[in-house]
């Protein structure tokens, strides 16, 4: 009948594991898709299991690092380089 119960669809649950990024200098802006992030070092993200995210680290007067996160390792640390000319 019209009202009889379907079958819920089964939802994977998606794991997640966390990844801690401490930045230098500890001012540099952290992106993830596109929006920054608030707060300051460590931040943290939510990396699927088995996938990667990527993250941009930027500063004025630095190298701007684009980093993939995988969640291999719950601990990175990202330092940014003077950029030439930069005081």
């Amino acid at each position: 009948s019209f009202f009889s119960k379907k079958p819920k669809p089964e939802f994977k649950k998606i794991e997640l594991e966390k990844v801690e990024l401490q930045v230098y200098p500890y001012d540099a802006a952290v992106g993830y898709l596109g929006i920054m992030q608030k707060g300051g070092p460590p931040y943290t993200f939510d990396v699927p299991k088995g996938k990667s995210i990527a993250v941009e680290v930027a500063r004025k007067g630095y190298g701007t690092r684009k980093v993939m996160l995988d969640g291999s390792n719950p601990h990175v640390s990202i330092g940014l380089r003077k950029s030439r000319g930069a005081n």
